[in-house]
């Protein structure tokens, strides 16, 4: 499915979910920041899947968004999904209920890629780089923006992702 980069925890993450097809829950800031983890470390990200139907058809890097329900009409027993939603434990359960192979909340997953790492280096010193804050910076002023058509919203901040944190007009 995807290659390792040589840490053990990324490893173990590609033989558990070896032959399966990986989904992230939810479309938002989550989703997009669980996106970037697993790219970074070399984990793919098959599809994207959100509740909000205005979101099918998004993509970034060339992976798309379907909508909860074609989530659920499909094969659950060859999908991993990582909900990344904010509180959404409980989602994480009603998804197991419905038959999911794997389904792993979104800060097990991101524990689990920083397990091993020296203690001093934690999650919040990773996210606080320069690079993290500008991206941050640069997607709540696209977000908050007032007079912005909603897909033009998303075009820009799909547009900020797909290029690390580059500046949009």
């Amino acid at each position: 499915m995807c290659r390792a980069d040589e840490k053990p925890k990324t490893r173990d993450l590609i033989n558990e979910w070896k032959g399966a097809c990986v989904c992230v829950y939810g479309c938002g800031q989550w989703g997009l920041q669980m996106y970037l983890l697993l790219r970074e470390n070399g984990l793919k990200t098959d599809f994207f899947s959100d509740r909000d139907g205005s979101k099918k058809g998004y993509v970034v890097d060339g992976v798309s968004c379907i909508t909860c329900e074609e989530l659920l009409s499909g094969e659950k027993g060859n999908i991993v999904l990582i909900v990344a939603i904010a509180h959404g434990e409980g989602i994480a359960d009603d998804f197991r209920r419905l038959g999911f192979r794997e389904v792993l909340y979104y800060k097990d997953v991101r524990n689990q890629l920083y397990s091993g790492m020296p203690e001093r280096q934690t999650e919040e010193s990773l996210m606080e780089t320069e690079h993290w804050r500008e991206l941050k910076r640069e997607i709540e002023k696209v977000v908050l923006a007032g007079g912005i058509p909603v897909e033009e919203k998303r075009d820009r901040v799909l547009r900020l992702v797909e290029e690390g944190g580059g500046r949009t007009q």
